[in-house]
């Protein structure tokens, strides 16, 4: 057994020593080999075009309120989550990467000449090769990298991205503010004309009537009623905004909806005389409101005019805010970006990376310099057999 393995030791031994002698052997080859390589990749990398990357990146964005909390504290963003995207940093990148925001690069900076480019689509694969967008996973935030032999150029064309985003994003945010303005303006008149015909009629009411004021208790009963009808007309008009954004499906649709069906039942129990003034059924009779049923027809139907020229006051008004607001969000140019860092003329160059090149190539030609000094040991070999 022990005379077993010291034949194996030595017949791997003469093998290591094998290929030894065939390295040595083939020592000055390989040498010649490996020096060739490595100065032909240096003078390569010399003759290689200067490359110089510019960087840039903007904060994530933030989501904005684009309706303030109105009438009883409603009202909300009617942005953000209703595109189906994963995060507002996505709807950014997608942005960037549009062919909208190149084919605004390539005109600014004729990158069809400077690319040497006979279509467009091939301006438009060159600009993408060069371009680096991508989103940091900790922190969201936007970075934008751009290549280009040029050093101040490459900084000009990332800053570029930047601009070009800022301006489409200001586009789209006009656009939607420009629809909310025609939508809440048409319900402004609509709403203007209703209050109108509602002060007329109960003008014409206690003119007919002689009646000037109504009772403690149907004061009550409409400034009630007239509140949570305030609050189911601003939840409707909310929820006519945003379905001009949305989609049904939508979280906030669904929740506006669960709204203004409580409201309305809300209502219902006040009519009837079910709610206490505090909101709370379960209060003793005393306190809740006299049903509509109860109040005097002269009384019911002033409280009733009374009732809708409060309904129509308290929509106009917040109808005219929010046409403020739109028309507002429609005119302002303010910046859209939070930017963190503008980019530079980068003083280094980023390509070509000499001494990763030299290094990548010696070690090749090492490598394939060795397994040739082998592949010729072993034909030679196979020759000297042949002949014996």
């Amino acid at each position: 057994m022990e005379e077993r393995e010291r034949i194996l030791g030595s017949e791997e031994e003469i093998s290591l020593m094998d290929y030894l002698a065939v390295i040595l052997k083939c020592r000055k080859m390989i040498i010649i080999f490996c020096t060739l390589t490595v100065l032909a990749t240096a003078v390569t990398s010399l003759l290689l075009p200067k490359s110089y990357r510019a960087t840039a990146s903007i904060f994530p964005p933030k989501i904005e309120r684009t309706l303030p909390a109105m009438a009883s504290g409603m009202g909300a963003s009617l942005t953000g989550g209703l595109l189906g995207i994963k995060s507002e940093a996505d709807l950014y990148v997608g942005m960037l990467e549009s062919r909208r925001v190149s084919d605004a690069l390539i005109d600014r900076f004729d990158l069809m000449g400077v690319y040497k480019a006979k279509y467009r689509e091939e301006a438009r694969k060159a600009l993408k090769n060069k371009t680096t967008i991508q989103k940091r996973t900790k922190d969201e935030i936007i970075i934008v990298s751009v290549e280009d032999i040029d050093p101040k150029r490459a900084a000009d064309m990332a800053n570029a991205y930047l601009d070009e985003l800022d301006h489409l994003n200001k586009e789209l945010n006009i656009t939607e503010a420009g629809k909310k303005r025609i939508f809440l303006e048409e319900r402004l008149k609509e709403t203007r004309k209703g209050l109108a015909q509602a002060e007329e009629n109960l003008r014409e009411f206690k003119k007919g009537h002689k009646v000037v004021a109504m009772d403690v208790q149907a004061g009550a009963l409409v400034g009630a009623a007239g509140k949570i009808q305030a609050e189911i007309a601003a939840a409707e008009t909310e929820l006519g905004i945003l379905k001009e954004f949305s989609t049904e499906e939508s979280l906030k649709v669904i929740d506006l909806r669960s709204r203004i069906k409580e409201l309305k039942k809300k209502l219902a129990e006040i009519e009837r005389g079910k709610l206490s003034a505090a909101g709370n059924p379960s209060e003793k009779r005393d306190t809740l409101y006299t049903p509509f049923t109860k109040v005097p027809d002269l009384g019911l139907q002033l409280a009733r005019l009374t009732r809708n020229v409060t309904i129509q006051t308290a929509i106009y008004e917040l109808l005219t805010k929010e046409y403020e607001l739109a028309k507002m969000e429609e005119a302002k140019d303010t910046p859209t970006l939070q930017i963190l860092d503008r980019a530079l003329p980068p003083e280094k160059r980023f390509k070509p990376k000499r001494r990763q090149m030299v290094m990548i190539s010696g070690l090749a030609s090492l490598f394939f310099s060795i397994f040739l000094a082998f592949a010729f040991e072993y034909f030679k070999r196979m020759r000297e057999t042949s002949y014996k």
